[in-house]
């Protein structure tokens, strides 16, 4: 199912409106460290207003959003993984928009202090299912599904895996400050992008 998303990007590539990018809608790309933790107990920033809006069919369909990957330190999935055998969504969602494969050049891996945000990456491919299950859809992504995103932005962070044992207990002062310092990395990167 993948290889038939890429496929997609590549037969649609020779067209000129795939080829050009006029600068009305570039990739960018920030990787945000934060070296000095804030200190949580003092800060008095409010907490963004979220609207949630379950009308349109799910969270990967709506527009002026952030898609977030968050199960590997890897962006695209574990080492390989959107071009090994990397089957759930963050696999998935690169091999739909492939502009995201040059986060796999140029970020290796992230720390604990890190995130990725990207903008603009273009959605060529579309899937159904997920696991076992995913299958590519005949003729890629509709114009519809184009057009939103273009107004997503994907932020690669990584949770911690709590099946390891030599990680912190869930709900341990140590694992939710990481937790926290990880996705008030990538939220203050995510706000660097122009409506």
């Amino acid at each position: 199912a993948k290889l038939q998303m890429f496929w997609q990007y590549f037969d649609e590539l020779p067209q000129p409106w795939v080829a050009a990018r006029d600068g009305s809608h570039p990739v960018d790309i920030w990787r945000r460290v934060v070296s000095t933790p804030p200190m949580w107990s003092r800060l008095e920033i409010p907490l963004p207003a979220f609207d949630i809006n379950w009308e349109g069919g799910g969270l990967e369909k709506c527009a002026d959003s952030v898609q977030v990957g968050m199960s590997n330190r890897y962006p695209g999935g574990a080492p390989g993984g959107v071009l090994s055998t990397g089957k759930y969504q963050e696999p998935i969602y690169f091999a739909e928009r492939p502009e995201l494969l040059v986060l796999l050049l140029i970020s290796p891996s992230l720390n604990p202090n890190e995130a990725v945000v990207v903008s603009g990456a273009r959605q060529f491919g579309a899937s159904v299912g997920i696991g076992s299950t995913v299958r590519a859809v005949q003729g890629g992504a509709t114009r519809t599904q184009r057009q939103i995103a273009l107004t997503q932005d994907f932020m690669q962070v990584d949770a911690l895996d709590f099946r390891d044992p030599a990680t912190p207990c869930q709900f341990s002062e140590v694992a939710i400050h990481r937790e926290l310092l990880k996705l008030y990395a990538g939220h203050s990167c995510a706000v660097l992008r122009k409506p």
